[in-house]
């Protein structure tokens, strides 16, 4: 493994101390894919995620401009998210104030907000063509 500096690369064993997953960084940070353990060989206690659309009606997207650069942005605010999923944000020791959020594990609850909103999708379809031949024998 190595780690990129600008435009210097490093041997992790160059660094004996280091723990990849206390790396912090500011800006930009590209890469190819960003890749998350996420078999059932690591995970235990699996139930599927209940009332997702709820979840995600109390979430509020927000556009905002970056302090340090001014730039423009939007996302959300990682206290409020906390306050919903707490599982996708990162706090201070205080457990007050957020220092950042993963926003891609809000993927799975989207995707179930999007299920549940096609189940309604559909059975109001079924009701709006029973409606429909209904309207259409007393019109016929």
């Amino acid at each position: 493994e190595v780690l990129f500096l600008s435009s210097q690369t490093l041997p992790l064993s160059d660094l004996p101390n280091f723990e990849p997953s206390d790396l912090v960084t500011r800006g930009h940070v590209k890469a190819n894919a960003f890749v998350s353990y996420s078999s059932i060989r690591y995970k235990k206690d699996v139930e599927p995620l209940d009332s997702a659309l709820d979840t995600i009606s109390k979430l509020q997207g927000v556009s905002y401009s970056w302090k340090d650069t001014g730039k423009k942005d939007f996302g959300f605010i990682a206290e409020e998210v906390g306050r919903v999923v707490p599982e996708v944000v990162d706090f201070e020791d205080n457990g007050t104030d957020a220092t950042s959020m993963d926003y891609s594990r809000l993927t799975a609850i989207l995707v179930e907000a999007v299920k549940e909103q096609q189940a309604t999708i559909s059975s109001l379809k079924s009701v709006v063509a029973k409606l429909a031949a209904q309207h259409d024998e007393i019109d016929g």
